[in-house]
């Protein structure tokens, strides 16, 4: 039942594309048919009135000489001539002195619509003026032959109209058979089955549309298993830190619990240390949220490898100061604390204490940076912010990709450009530039230079971004912006990067983007996008 519904749903589309189409074919005919037949009908009385005029002078001419002569049998077999044409309906001549001469009219006429057309001509025999003639003539012959040419015309309209259809049956059978593979693949991978592939023969734009489908769900299965990894990843991660907290919680809670004032101390280093890991653990939410796409799970991994090193340093720190704590209460129980040694334990736990205070700083930093760029990045939200200050949140973030390189980033921005603009935006379009220049400008290099300057100009802001890595291929130049083009199609390349990218400066921030590129030599993207953006997020609340 449901195939039936859907064959019959694909042949309802049909039947609207051939009904509009016939639909247009039956007016257009139909209307300069009856425009020709408005023009025939008009020129019908032209022809009448031509044929009417062209008789009777004809036939005045010839019956001067008979009616001069008084000739009764030459006037009759003229008048009598001029009936062998078929539209004539009446014939009267008459003599100036004898009156009428000869009469004749075709009474009870088979065509009761017809109209007579009648006119009277004076007959002349050497300039005297000796009688006169007046012919009828009826219009139905005329108006029979256009109205048989109408019809004509009406029957090759539906001869047409047939041949049409006809014609439209085919090439409906050749397109609904590989849109219909198209959909049923759709369904599939909506519902989950990314391994089915769509078989469309053929090399026109439907076969490219599949082959470009089957593409996509191969990427959206190879994301999906990458994410589930790096959950499986950080579940691990926040896992093993809880557990060594909550190790290190127990060991100080036993081993303080006779000194109050070094207990309060730890207690509050214990405190910063749980909202350190409560901060980890909104982080890993937000990190997963944010891994659906390949670019923020770049973010993800550099900010977790920065964030690694302070709270790793903190907890070895916190160690130590357990360390410390123990062997003053030991001398303080066996009574062999000095005031020299209790100095020296106070100054190590103080700066114990100082080195745990400065790396729970640092992760707060590295933290609430990520987070606004993970934010902005996420949902695209207008606020106002600094332009330099913001991109070098962006670079700092992206630290991670780059430190274990020779490549220099440069930038420069003046320090008063405050926008009131879409900040994810641009740090999607940067990071983008930063690891596609990485990944394939930079791909076996490792001393490579990036150039990021902005000015100011009347059309709005002027950035450009170049590198001197191995440029752009002439031939690839003009698919650059082209969804899924890719020069690494099966080695990683997504093609998405740069029709992001142009997605995004031309959609959301409003300007332009450019791109030239020499082989071997340098890669500049130019971009002019105005201070004030007039897209507005259907999704952003605080619009």
């Amino acid at each position: 039942m449901n195939k039936l519904f859907e064959f019959f749903r694909i042949k309802r589309i049909w039947l609207k594309f051939a009904a509009t189409v016939i639909l247009a074919v039956l007016l257009t005919m139909s209307f300069t048919s009856y425009l020709r037949l408005l023009n025939n009908e008009k020129k019908v009385q032209e022809q009448i009135a031509s044929t009417l005029e062209t008789t009777i002078e004809v036939a005045s001419l010839a019956v001067s000489d008979p009616l001069w002569n008084y000739n009764i049998d030459g006037i009759e077999a003229i008048g009598e001539s001029v009936f062998k044409r078929k539209e004539i309906n009446s014939v009267k001549i008459s003599d100036l002195r004898r009156g009428e001469i000869y009469s004749r009219t075709i009474e009870n006429s088979i065509h009761p619509d017809e109209q007579i057309y009648k006119q009277e001509l004076k007959i002349y025999k050497s300039d005297i003026y000796i009688g006169t003639i007046e012919i009828g003539i009826t219009d139905y012959y005329f108006v029979k032959e256009v109205r048989d040419e109408f019809y004509n015309r009406i029957n090759d309209m539906f001869i047409q109209v047939f041949i049409l259809v006809i014609f439209i049956s085919l090439i409906s059978v050749t397109v609904t058979t590989p849109l219909k593979k198209l959909e049923q693949g759709a369904i599939e991978v909506a519902e989950g089955n990314y391994s089915n592939k769509i078989e469309v023969n053929s090399s026109d734009e439907v076969g490219m549309l599949a082959e470009k489908f089957n593409y996509m769900a191969e990427n959206i299965k190879s994301a999906r298993e990458e994410f589930i990894q790096m959950n499986s990843v950080l579940e691990e991660l926040v896992k093993e830190r809880t557990d060594q907290l909550v190790k290190t919680n127990e060991y100080l809670e036993v081993t303080l619990g006779e000194s109050e004032e070094t207990q309060a101390e730890l207690t509050v280093k214990n405190d910063e240390l749980e909202i350190a890991l409560e901060t980890l653990r909104e982080t890993r939410e937000e990190l997963i949220q944010t891994a659906k796409s390949s670019l923020t799970s770049q973010l993800v991994a550099g900010v977790a490898h920065e964030i690694n090193t302070p709270v790793g340093v903190s907890l070895t720190t916190s160690s130590f100061l357990q360390t410390e704590v123990t062997k003053l209460l030991t001398a303080s129980n066996e009574g062999s604390l000095t005031k020299s040694d209790f100095v020296t334990h106070l100054s190590a736990i103080g700066e114990a204490a100082s080195t745990i205070q400065r790396n729970l700083e640092n992760s707060a930093s590295l933290i609430e940076s990520f987070k606004q760029v993970a934010v902005d990045q996420t949902g695209h939200r207008k606020r106002s912010f600094n332009l330099k200050d913001y991109i070098e949140e962006v670079l700092k973030n992206l630290h991670s990709a780059f430190k274990h390189t020779h490549h220099d980033i440069t930038l420069e921005c003046p320090d008063d450009i405050n926008l009131d603009s879409y900040p994810g935006a641009y740090s999607q379009v940067l990071t983008n530039l930063l690891m596609n220049t990485l990944e394939h400008g930079f791909k076996e290099r490792d001393d490579g230079h990036i150039s990021i300057k902005i000015d100011r100009d009347p059309k709005g802001l002027i950035i450009n971004y170049s590198d001197d890595g191995h440029g752009i291929d002439p031939k690839d130049m003009p698919h650059i912006f082209i969804p899924f083009y890719s020069t690494a199609h099966g080695k990683g390349g997504s093609g998405l990067g740069l029709s992001v990218i142009n997605n995004l400066v031309t959609t959301v921030l409003g300007g332009t983007i450019q791109c030239e590129s020499v082989m071997n030599k340098n890669t500049t993207f130019t971009m002019v996008i105005p201070e004030s953006p007039t897209w507005t997020n259907p999704h952003d609340g605080s619009i």
